[in-house]
This record gives structure tokens, C-alpha cells and sequence, in this order.
């Protein structure tokens, strides 16, 4: 089927594929109806392991594995045609009411902002009962010790420990 220098060329490969899909294609629309409809699944490839063995029945060339995958993976129907398998997310549940003022928060940055005295993120703390928001000024590339720090002097040093702290 193919010439002995075209083996390594996973583009001509590519090219030969577009062929025999054609032939496929144009098989099925000569013999519609008949015994020849197995050319069908062929033409509407199910995906890379389906082609690949449909393919299997009839032809063989050396990579037919890789040239099938980037087939597939070129191809425009697949791609706008093809379903997601993908894990479907939980639901979302609310979070809890808080049962008190100062025990429930939320704290999450606000950063990419102009510098200002050096700064150029704000760090947010907002109470969840009283929706009482706290702002301080902070830098982008804050760790973990300075956020923790940061936090201690602006909340609980006023307010006591916490029960929840929600952020992302």
C-alpha cells in the first residue's frame, strides 16, 4: 500500500488514512442498503480504539495506532461532535448559618492592584453574621506565615479565635 520510504513519515501516513476513510466513505454511498453497509461505522469513526480495529478488519500499515490517534484527534466532526466523559460535580451545598457574631469568616485577596506605599494586594476578612468586612493592605507574593500573622494582628487579636474560616 505504501512505499518503503514512507514508513517513517507519520504525515503521508496521515494522508493515506484521509484515502481510505474516502473509499470508505464512497463504498458505502455505492452499495447503500446492501451487504457492503459495514463500511459505515468506518466513515463516522466512533473514536480511536473502534476505528482502529474497524480499520484492523481490512487494512494494516506500522504505527496504525499513532496515525489512527492523530486522525481522530485532527478530525473537526470528533471534535465538535464528541460527548465529555467527565465525572459530573456534586451538588452544591450552602454554607452552615452562622450562630454567632466574630465566630464564622471569610477571607480571600484582592490582588494585581496599583502599588501603593510598596503594596499591591488587599487582604479581605468579613464576618459572616454581621457581614462586617476588615481590609489591610498586603503584597501579591505573601506566605503563608505573613497571611497567618497578618490575620492574628488584624482579627483575633480583636475579636478572639474562630469556629469556621471559609476561603478558597
Amino acid at each position: 500500500m505504501l512505499e518503503e520510504g514512507e514508513k517513517d513519515h507519520p504525515s503521508r501516513w496521515i494522508a493515506k488514512m484521509e484515502t481510505i476513510m474516502s473509499l470508505c466513505a464512497r463504498r458505502e454511498v455505492a452499495h447503500e442498503g446492501s451487504a457492503r453497509s459495514a463500511w459505515l461505522p468506518m466513515v463516522r469513526h466512533h473514536g480511536e480504539r473502534i476505528t482502529r480495529e474497524l480499520l484492523g478488519k481490512t487494512f494494516y500499515w506500522p504505527k496504525m495506532k499513532e496515525v489512527v490517534k492523530h486522525y481522530i484527534r485532527m478530525c473537526i466532526k470528533c471534535q465538535n461532535t464528541k460527548s465529555i466523559y467527565k465525572k459530573k460535580f456534586g451538588l452544591c451545598r450552602p454554607l452552615s448559618l452562622p450562630s454567632g457574631p466574630f465566630e464564622n469568616v471569610t477571607m480571600d485577596f484582592m490582588t494585581c492592584l496599583p502599588k501603593w506605599e510598596g503594596m499591591d494586594a488587599i487582604f479581605v476578612v468579613v464576618d459572616r453574621f454581621f457581614k462586617l468586612p476588615k481590609f489591610t493592605s498586603t503584597h501579591t507574593n505573601a506566605t503563608m506565615v505573613g497571611t497567618t500573622k497578618l490575620f492574628f494582628d488584624m482579627w483575633v487579636q480583636h475579636y478572639g479565635m474562630l469556629e469556621v474560616i471559609v476561603s478558597d
